[in-house]
């Protein structure tokens, strides 16, 4: 389980790696969202469009730092040997991809700072994948069962 344990916080510095990259490089993620806005052609005035445009970069870093927060809970609870919280990881996991995909959409705006904020949201989401999924192994079951037997219950 230490190896999930590690995964998982891989996959946390990773996302606040790209979220830290992202704030740094709001000023051309903030001209990227405005070109998206402006490229729906809804005849909005300046003000609508950075205001719009604030609260899409502000929501999806609020986005990946919700999810990053949520999985590190539930990484404590399984670290307490709650082995159900697994499949309540898996499920997490969807919720992850697409808040990657948005975060990808509106995070990497073209520039310096594009292939490092991508790279850092698939390597999240990958590593995150991989301790679901070491986490549902052979090894992490007797892991579960092991507590189960110390408690007091009559091993088998």
């Amino acid at each position: 389980m230490k190896r999930v344990r590690f995964l998982w916080i891989l996959s946390f510095a990773s996302g606040l790696i790209a979220g830290i990259f992202a704030f740094f490089a709001r000023d051309a993620i903030l001209e990227h969202v405005r070109g998206l806005i402006n490229g729906l052609e809804r005849g909005d005035d300046q003000e609508t469009v950075e205001a719009l445009a604030v609260v899409v970069f502000w929501g999806t870093l609020g986005l990946l730092a919700l999810v990053i927060l949520v999985e590190a809970a539930l990484l404590v609870v399984l670290m307490r040997r709650h082995g159900k919280v697994r499949f309540v990881l898996l499920a997490m996991l969807l919720v992850h991809g697409v808040v990657t995909l948005l975060a990808d959409a509106f995070l990497a705006a073209p520039g310096d700072q594009e292939l490092g904020i991508r790279v850092l949201l698939v390597l999240q989401l990958a590593l995150a994948g991989a301790a679901v999924v070491a986490s549902v192994l052979n090894g992490a079951g007797q892991w579960f069962r092991a507590e189960n037997q110390t408690r007091g219950h009559p091993a088998t």
